[in-house]
């Protein structure tokens, strides 16, 4: 069991009928478990919870019939998430390290409340969009491997890295309420179908733990081969153990 404080950062971009390009930074606090005993023989269950605030910037292009604009939108908004998983892992001790590797599987929820924004530049295609609640149920199938050693200082070094298919489970249909800056009264609804319900993540991790039961941790990830969509983020995880 431990808590831990995670920071993010995001970039998505999004191919449709328009371009968009979003930037996140986020900061959580959470709690971890891992339960292995010996006698699973291997086998083990994860959980975690967090929750936290994200920054965010999107750069919207607008094309239609030779009007060309950008849309410029900030905003900060509450998140959160909650994972369990379980898997098997095979171990082997070489004169380089301590080697994990095996299948796995886990389940990730997680939302986003986002408050009403206001679009800047980009004219009379300016939005004012209403707050909205985001949220996902994402399952994840796949394999990861491991590589642990300890510094003469006591120090632990650790390398993961993993591969899944990834399925989202919830409705894949976004729906927005937004009106033109100045015609509030106007206003449009509009469902925006998730970009592929598949993908591919990818991610590795560099892990140092202290002989106190302090953790750092780096990762380097994203998602690839969606429909209309990649994802790469990078994380820095500092876990305390108790």
């Amino acid at each position: 069991l431990g808590f831990h404080v995670a920071l993010a950062a995001r970039r998505t971009h999004v191919q449709d009928s328009e371009e968009a390009q979003a930037d996140t930074k986020s900061a959580f606090v959470g709690l971890q478990a891992l339960l292995a005993p010996d006698s699973w023989n291997g086998f083990y269950l994860t959980g975690q919870g967090r929750i936290g605030i994200e920054s965010g910037e999107m750069d919207r292009d607008i094309r239609i019939n030779g009007y060309n604009r950008q849309a410029e939108s900030r905003w900060s908004a509450l998140a959160g998430s909650l994972q369990a998983g379980f898997g098997w892992d095979a171990h082997l001790n070489t004169e380089a390290g301590f080697v994990t590797m095996g299948p796995l599987a886990f389940f990730e929820y997680a939302f986003l409340h986002r408050p009403s924004l206001e679009e800047s530049k980009a004219g009379a295609a300016r939005l004012d969009v209403e707050d909205t609640v985001y949220d996902s149920l994402l399952m994840n199938l796949g394999a990861h491997a491991g590589w642990q050693t300890t510094l003469a200082n006591g120090t632990t070094l650790g390398l993961d890295v993993l591969a899944a298919w990834r399925h989202e489970l919830l409705d894949a249909t976004f729906a927005t309420s937004a009106a033109f800056r100045g015609y509030e009264d106007q206003g449009f609804a509009s469902d925006s179908e998730l970009p592929g319900r598949d993908s591919l993540l990818v991610q590795a991790g560099l892990t140092l733990t202290s002989s106190r039961d302090f953790t750092a941790q780096l990762e380097v990830g994203g998602e690839f081969f969606r429909e209309n969509y990649t994802g790469v983020n990078i994380g820095l995880n500092l876990a305390w153990e108790f």
